[in-house]
């Protein structure tokens, strides 16, 4: 062992040499391929980190898809513009001897002939105008009426106010003339539609909701409202102590017009210059006055028209939201801007006690009292006596209101209800106008997306595969097969073949069938 000790001193040193610089050598190689591969990780998230957006350029994909999106909502919004001219042109009939003769556009150009059928088909529409609220038949005072309204059906209004009528000229109608009175006739059967409804369940004026209408007047303003009670748009002169709706409104001793409230304060002034004459006589000039405003503020370069309506009606108290609803649910849409609520003038049998102003639905009893009655608070709408449709002052007078006066005793009777009071109010009824662009980009959109469906159906039909069908391969069938044989020709007999006995004997022979024509033998 001692001799082997200085061999084991050397191997071991000499292995130790050998495999030193194998570790060392192994060490670095392992480590710079690490570094190297940490190197290229290290670059390849750079790269990456580089890519990412900081967030400050546009989103290009952002903006397309947002395109898109308000493209299919500026189309929805288009759709609907022409389906609400559409459903509006349900109520814009003309008489039937210019119906035909209508211009495709709105507030268009007639014919020459067309103003003067018009002017005398217009006096037959303003007729159906009023019969068609039900109102009250006058009677002659010389025969008997009776006492009560029994037995008297659809006469349910007492029609007190003079609707809003134009008054042609003698030497001819222009065609804007035209348009603004059927105009009014659309919007005067469009109030009185609301009336009709909610009387639709009544027989007769003494069982009706609205029994009596003083005041309906179309207007027109600035669209700015006013706070001052005095005569901003109205006429001058002695029209100052007119009620709202000029000579339109109720008339006779029991009028009370604590309710009624200047309109200005909702729409603005009607008449620029407040109303003023112009001209100087002293010039040789002519006095003018400014014709009223027809629509409220600036209608040009809108797709709609706005024309304010003033009403005053006695309805029975506990059915003004019905009412309210009634107007707010036209067929045109119509927005009631201010009502207020005051006693009945017309019941002579209530109590003084009863008889107080205002009621729980005014903002205040006394607010518009002794204010109603000192100023023209409605300006004269052309609908006016003395008014042409223009607005202008002209010959001749609006045609009087036959249903006013000689009324029978059991429609006075019906007004001295307890719960009757009188309802005045203003709002504005909005009118569109004929899209002409849209409905030419809604029809040009249209006949492109029925084309590209068509050309997607064609393109699908070219690209589906026809379906195969296997060829019909004719099969002769074998001599022997039981199933290819005539129905109707007998099978063969099969052969018989005897059996052998399980004994071992001999089986008899089975007899021969016997030739024909041979007797059988006896039994």
């Amino acid at each position: 062992m001692d001799k082997l000790q200085p061999i084991l001193k050397q191997h071991f040193w000499i292995l130790a040499g050998l495999v030193l610089p194998l570790v060392m050598y192994g060490f670095y190689s392992a480590n710079g391929q690490l570094s190297a591969a940490t190197q290229a990780r290290q670059e390849t998230l750079q790269k990456t980190l580089s890519g990412v957006s900081p967030g400050r350029e546009p989103n290009t994909d952002y903006v397309k898809k947002l395109e898109l999106i308000n493209g299919f909502l500026g189309a929805a919004v288009d759709d609907t513009i022409v389906e609400i001219w559409r459903r509006q042109q349900a109520r814009m009939t003309w008489p039937a001897l210019v119906a035909q003769k209508i211009p495709q556009e709105f507030l268009g150009e007639f014919d020459q002939q067309v103003p003067f059928i018009y002017k005398s088909a217009y006096e037959e529409a303003f007729q159906k105008l009023e019969g068609r609220v039900q109102p009250v038949q006058p009677v002659d005072p010389m025969v008997r009426q009776p006492a009560s309204g029994a037995g008297v059906s659809n006469q349910k209004v007492i029609l007190a106010a003079t609707l809003p009528q134009a008054n042609f000229g003698q030497f001819g109608v222009t065609s804007q003339e035209m348009w603004d009175a059927q105009i009014d006739l659309w919007m005067t059967a469009l109030l009185l539609d609301a009336i009709v409804d909610i009387n639709k369940e009544k027989d007769s004026v003494s069982e009706a909701v609205i029994r009596r209408l003083n005041v309906l007047q179309l207007m027109g303003g600035t669209g700015t409202p006013t706070t001052s009670d005095a005569n901003a748009g109205g006429q001058s002169g002695e029209m100052g102590g007119m009620p709202p709706g000029g000579m339109g409104g109720p008339t006779g001793p029991a009028m009370n017009a604590s309710v009624a409230f200047p309109v200005e304060q909702e729409f603005g002034p009607s008449v620029e210059g407040g109303g003023q004459m112009s001209g100087s006589m002293e010039m040789g000039g002519v006095a003018t006055v400014a014709p009223p405003r027809r629509y409220i503020g600036d209608t040009e370069g809108k797709n709609y028209l706005e024309r304010g309506f003033y009403m005053s009606v006695i309805i029975m108290q506990n059915k003004i939201p019905d009412f309210l609803v009634e107007l707010a649910n036209s067929d045109w849409p119509v927005q009631v801007r201010r009502f207020q609520v005051g006693v009945n003038p017309y019941r002579t049998t209530a109590p003084a006690s009863e008889m107080i102003p205002g009621s729980e639905y005014s903002s205040s009893p006394d607010m518009y009292s002794g204010s109603s009655m000192e100023s023209s608070s409605m300006p004269m709408s052309y609908s006016s006596p003395g008014m042409n449709a223009s607005g202008m002052p002209m010959q001749g007078a609006a045609r009087p209101n036959k249903y006013a006066t000689n009324l029978p005793k059991f429609a006075t009777d019906a007004l001295n209800h307890p719960d009757l009071v009188q309802l005045d109010l203003c709002g504005i009824i909005t009118m569109y106008k004929q899209p002409v662009e849209i409905m030419a980009a809604v029809e040009t959109r249209k006949q492109a997306e029925a084309e590209a469906q068509k050309a997607a159906a064609s393109q699908q039909a070219l690209e589906t595969p026809a379906p195969e069908t296997a060829p019909m391969q004719a099969t002769t069938p074998m001599a022997t097969d039981p199933m290819t044989t005539d129905p109707m020709t007998p099978a063969p007999a099969a052969e018989i073949k005897p059996v052998a006995p399980l004994d071992g004997s001999v089986a008899p022979e089975t007899p021969a069938a016997p030739p024909a024509g041979t007797p059988a033998a006896p039994m």
